[in-house]
């Protein structure tokens, strides 16, 4: 669907521009959400300056990694990978096919290969009910020859990749933009967790704050 197109060139784009540090001035910080300088300086009461020097960074690097996992776990759901573990894994030269030039007697269609090491278009895979669309898109996610494809393509950055299948048979999170969203910001996000207290910042607040809360109570 279109707005799922447009969408996903949103996500792209912002992935292309995150980079900048944000700042208390831009109002992307809420919710008691602490500098960057600052995010891991206190835990329990305990202030950075008050610890050896390395200790204090490892103490710093370890609470964001806690806390960038409990986001991540907060888009995480238990069905999340149901849909491509319940596709059948094409045989390795079922499909192969598609990473070949095609021979101009089988019709017009653009090289795979070829769009992925030079193109900024969509590239539409259409076919009928059943003929194997899904089982085709697990193979090429799986495949090492996409990222190495994309790697050319992404080059000097390393290439991100993230998938979804939408499941007509599946719960409500398979068929919606809500477990799209969650299932591709996990993926991205996983892959960047540099990223989620730039782009998710009022849920990493709500993370920080929880765990706070349990670490002063386990230490009570």
């Amino acid at each position: 669907p279109k707005n799922v197109k447009d969408q996903m060139v949103a996500v792209a784009r912002l992935l292309n521009s995150i980079e900048k540090p944000i700042s208390s001035e831009s109002g992307m910080i809420k919710e008691g959400v602490p500098s960057p300088s600052d995010q891991a300086g206190q835990l329990a009461g305990c202030s950075i300056g008050s610890m050896d020097e390395s200790e204090g960074q490892n103490n710093k690097l370890h609470f964001r990694a806690v806390v960038d996992e409990m986001v991540l776990e907060s888009l995480r759901y238990p069905t999340m990978t149901a849909r491509i573990d319940n596709i059948d894994e094409a045989h390795v030269q079922t499909f192969d096919w598609i990473f070949q030039a095609p021979k101009s007697d089988e019709g017009s269609w653009d090289g795979f290969s070829k769009w992925l090491t030079d193109s900024s278009e969509t590239y539409w895979i259409n076919g009928k009910a059943g003929s194997g669309k899904s089982t085709l898109m697990r193979y090429i996610c799986a495949n090492p020859k996409t990222l190495r494809l994309l790697s050319d393509w992404a080059a000097p950055l390393p290439p991100t990749v993230a998938s979804f299948f939408f499941w007509n048979n599946g719960n409500k999170l398979h068929k919606d933009q809500v477990g799209f969203w969650r299932s591709i910001l996990h993926e991205i996000l996983d892959q960047h967790r540099g990223l989620i207290l730039s782009l998710l910042p009022a849920q990493w607040a709500r993370s920080y704050t929880s765990f706070i809360r349990s670490d002063s109570k386990r230490k009570q």
